[in-house]
C-alpha cells in the first residue's frame, strides 16, 4: 500500500477561533469608572512599599493596611455603591469599577503599572467572591464551585505574570481550592504557599468565619 508524503505549508498557521469571531461581532472595551485621590496625593518614599487591591468591596483589606503603615493606591471593584464607600473611608486611594478577570486583565495591568510606579516595592491582594464556593451556597443549593474557582486561578496567574514584591490572598476554604493551591505550590514553591483554614477569631476579629489565606 502506497502513502502520500504530506506536507504542511510554512505559511499557514493554525488559531482557534471563538464565537465572536465566527460571528464577525464588534468586540467592545469596559470602560473604567475611576475615583481619583481626593486632594494631593500623599509623599512616599521611593523604597515605601504601596498595596493594590483587587475584588477590593467595602475596604477591610484597605483598612487593615491602613492600621499596618501600608498605602493603597489603587482598589478594583466592580460595584460602584461599595467604592464610594471605600472612597469615603480612603480619600487618598484611587478607586477603578472594573469586572475582573481574564476578559479585561489587558486593561488592568497598565492600570495596576501607571498607579505602583517604576522601581517601587508593592503588595498586590485579592478576596475573589467567595459566595459560590462557601458552604452557605452549597446549603441553599446555589453553588458554583468552577465558577467561583476560575477566578482564583486567573488571580493566580496574573501574580505570575506581575511578579510583585510579595502578594496574598484570602478565600473561604474548600477541597477544589486546597487541590489548586497545592499544585500551584508544587509548581512554583517559591512564589505560593498557603494556610487551608484559619479561624479569624484567633486574630482579633468578632466572629469565627474561616480562610484559606495563600501568598
Amino acid at each position: 500500500m502506497l502513502c502520500k508524503k504530506m506536507s504542511v505549508s510554512p505559511k499557514r498557521t493554525l488559531r482557534q477561533s471563538s464565537l465572536t469571531d465566527m460571528l464577525n461581532c464588534q468586540v467592545f472595551k469596559q470602560t473604567i469608572r475611576t475615583l481619583p485621590v481626593d486632594g494631593a496625593p500623599e509623599r512616599r518614599a521611593p523604597n515605601e512599599p504601596v498595596v493594590v487591591e483587587l475584588f477590593c468591596g467595602l475596604g477591610g483589606w484597605t483598612e487593615g493596611c491602613r492600621r499596618a503603615g501600608l498605602a493603597t493606591v489603587l482598589a478594583v471593584d466592580s460595584s460602584m455603591p461599595l467604592l464610594r464607600i471605600h472612597k469615603s473611608n480612603h480619600p487618598k486611594c484611587t478607586q477603578c469599577q472594573l469586572v475582573l478577570g481574564p476578559d479585561t486583565e489587558d486593561q488592568l495591568v497598565p492600570l495596576i503599572r501607571k498607579h505602583v510606579g517604576e522601581g517601587r516595592p508593592w503588595h498586590l491582594h485579592a478576596s475573589p467572591p467567595c459566595q459560590r464556593i462557601s458552604n452557605a451556597s452549597v446549603i441553599q443549593g446555589h453553588n458554583d464551585v468552577d465558577g467561583g474557582m476560575s477566578l482564583v486561578t486567573w488571580f493566580l496567574s496574573l501574580v505570575l505574570r506581575m511578579e510583585p514584591d510579595t502578594w496574598s490572598m484570602e478565600e473561604v476554604p474548600h477541597p477544589q481550592l486546597t487541590g489548586a493551591l497545592t499544585m500551584m505550590r508544587k509548581l512554583h514553591s517559591s512564589v505560593v504557599d498557603f494556610v487551608p483554614s484559619l479561624c479569624m477569631s484567633d486574630y482579633g476579629v468578632p466572629q469565627h468565619r474561616k480562610r484559606c489565606i495563600a501568598g
